[in-house]
């Protein structure tokens, strides 16, 4: 059997994969192009061809990728987009993507799913996330928030209440004061216990510095505080 015999099945096979493929790419809600190996568009589908911003199939197909999705006010996209197809190191990877600003702003990503090893076409995958980034973004934000309420709420519950007591202790001293009524041995133990209750302040916000977790604890009925001790490893 020669050579070419022996690479005829294998050719029927990749053959018939891509006409199925092609079937699948024209009924896929999502962006889907098949793309030859020199970079051009063999196949794409209605919703991939929105997102290009192009009206006709034909002002599609057999062009580069790249120049497919570039623009005028942004020429450099075609290039990102052939170098990102050209790279094939990471071909089969979950990493095989590019995200790229395209029409109006919108941000699109670019997936490709290839065969991996020879093979003489891809998929490219085109989604528009604009939408799906801005509420990612807007969940973290809220995480964040949230994070930071829970950990000013525990620095406050643990460190008001020495706070509290410094502000009396000082008051009473200078009321005592002005009265004329202080003795040494009286502001010698206020100012030892003000002194105290600082350093108590002072050590709760350094340890603070340490987190080694993030353990909250109800506060009010709609609330919840860090857990300062299990979150720092005290307990």
């Amino acid at each position: 059997m020669t050579d070419l015999q022996k690479k005829a099945p294998i050719q029927a096979v990749i053959e018939q994969a891509k006409k199925q493929l092609e079937r699948m790419i024209d009924i896929h809600p999502q962006g889907m192009l098949l793309i030859g190996d020199d970079g051009t568009v063999v196949r794409v589908n209605s919703a991939a061809l929105k997102l290009s911003g192009h009206a006709a199939y034909p002002e599609v197909l057999g062009r580069p990728l790249g120049a497919v999705f570039s623009t005028k006010d942004r020429p450099g996209i075609g290039e990102k987009i052939d170098r990102f197809l050209r790279n094939r190191t990471d071909s089969s990877g979950p990493g095989s993507t590019l995200d790229l600003e395209g029409q109006n702003g919108r941000l699109i990503r670019f997936s490709r799913v290839c065969a991996g090893g020879d093979h003489d076409f891809c998929i490219v995958l085109v989604d528009d996330i604009t939408d799906r980034q801005a509420a990612d973004q807007s969940r973290e934000k809220r995480s964040k928030i949230a994070a930071a309420e829970a950990v000013v709420g525990a620095l406050m519950h643990n460190i008001n209440q020495p706070l509290t007591v410094i502000t009396i202790r000082c008051q009473l001293l200078l009321l005592s004061l002005n009265k004329g009524s202080l003795n040494p041995d009286e502001l010698k133990k206020g100012l030892e216990e003000i002194s105290e209750l600082t350093m108590q302040v002072a050590n709760t916000l350094s340890r603070a510095q340490s987190f080694r977790d993030f353990v909250t604890t109800p506060y009010t009925e709609h609330s919840a505080i860090v857990d300062l001790p299990q979150s720092i490893g005290d307990k």
